[in-house]
């Protein structure tokens, strides 16, 4: 028996596909923003230009926000007003559990920018919530928020660990009769947002510590346990939680242990220090 340890960064950029929002097993306790985009579906001809959208959060909530879009050719601003984001359970399966995450977020929204617009990024810039009971965002009125760090792009992707067994393909639904599309405004890009030579860097761990083996137990087979690590602008940890279990209490405990005790640099957005989310994985192997 031997243990092998591997921590990777996930990029939660603005352009996450997954489906996964920031949440586990475990209820997170820190967030940035009150409100985000995770996940947006671009159709493809006859209604080119069009994109499908949702608004996430980590609980239940009504939001506004204006967001920022950043295209290849242009800029563009639009608004969302009032949207009911709602809890949802997912259904997740690894290879050696099945678990259940909550998931908040809305029913679909949809823009319509201009044909042929490839979008490079899109973010939150500021939101305001009312009935939000889990983390105080409706008293702080109308909050400033900044995009999710992103990283370098030549580094592939991290291989899910968990798949969703109920995936939800809304977003993939064209808007029927009654459904409202959003027109964004076009904007002059913004002074200094991307002026600096890496304007968007992911956060990352600077000093991985490996987690203690519980001498107690046997495995026959790999598994793997992913701990969601919320990281402030200044390195600092917000908030720790599983984000995909193993199965084994003891292992989880271990790979939480070892992720809190382990050291990281917040990521920087638009050329300034920003907060932001890191896959703490550690694979045990028989």
């Amino acid at each position: 028996m031997y243990l092998s340890f591997r921590a990777l960064a996930l990029a939660l950029c603005a352009f996450v596909s997954l489906g996964i929002a920031l949440c586990g097993t475990a209820r997170a306790e820190a967030e940035f923003c009150p409100a985000r985009i995770d996940r947006m579906y671009p159709f493809e001809a006859p209604h080119d230009g069009l994109r499908s959208f949702e608004v996430s959060a980590e609980s239940e909530r009504i939001v506004s926000g204006n967001v920022i879009v950043q295209g290849e050719k242009n800029w563009y601003t639009f608004q969302f007003v009032n949207v009911n984001v709602l809890k949802n359970v997912m259904q997740f399966k690894s290879s050696t559990v099945k678990f259940d995450r909550a998931l908040y977020y809305s029913q679909p929204l949809y823009i319509q920018l201009p044909a042929g617009e490839r979008l490079q990024r899109w973010w939150v810039v500021d939101a305001a919530t009312s009935g939000e009971k889990t983390f105080g965002w409706d008293a702080r009125g109308d909050v400033a928020c900044s995009p999710q760090p992103g990283g370098d792009t030549k580094v592939p992707p991290v291989t899910p660990v968990a798949t969703a067994l109920n995936p939800d393909t809304s977003l993939e639904v064209p808007p029927g009769a009654g459904d409202a599309i959003l027109a964004p405004k076009r904007i002059e890009e913004p002074q200094g947002m991307t002026a600096c030579a890496t304007p968007f860097v992911a956060a990352t761990v600077t000093r991985a510590v490996t987690p203690a083996y519980p001498a107690d137990l046997y495995l026959d087979a790999t598994v793997v346990s992913q701990v969601k690590i919320a990281i402030t602008a200044d390195g600092k940890i917000a908030d720790a939680w599983i984000y995909v279990p193993t199965g084994f209490p003891q292992l989880d405990i271990a790979a939480m242990d070892a992720a809190k005790n382990s050291t990281y640099r917040g990521g920087v957005a638009l050329c300034k220090p920003s907060p932001g989310y890191y896959l703490f994985t550690v694979t045990y192997q028989r």
